[in-house]
């Protein structure tokens, strides 16, 4: 079976929000369930304007599979937006 990986533009301009098929290697180990917690947690941001990016995805997934803290999470979401103003 082969993906296509649908890039943050036509995902916004073209398609409902498919965070799987976006990043698919970073879906690849989670449960069905596991998956649609994640697409609907970022659903929200999402109708509020974020725009899907890989570090974002990544580090929600680490916290959902343990790999990382939700303090950890929240400090490099931080970082992140900061230097985006900056």
């Amino acid at each position: 079976m082969t993906t296509q990986t649908i890039t943050p533009t036509e995902h916004r301009t073209n398609h409902p929000l498919d965070l799987v098929a976006m990043y698919p290697d970073l879906f690849a180990d989670l449960t069905p369930e596991q998956q649609r917690i994640e697409v609907e947690g970022w659903a929200c941001q999402w109708h509020e304007g974020w725009q899907p990016n890989r570090e974002d995805v990544a580090d929600s997934i680490a916290v959902t599979t343990g790999m990382m803290s939700r303090e950890e999470f929240s400090r490099r979401a931080g970082d992140r937006a900061k230097a985006a103003r900056a």
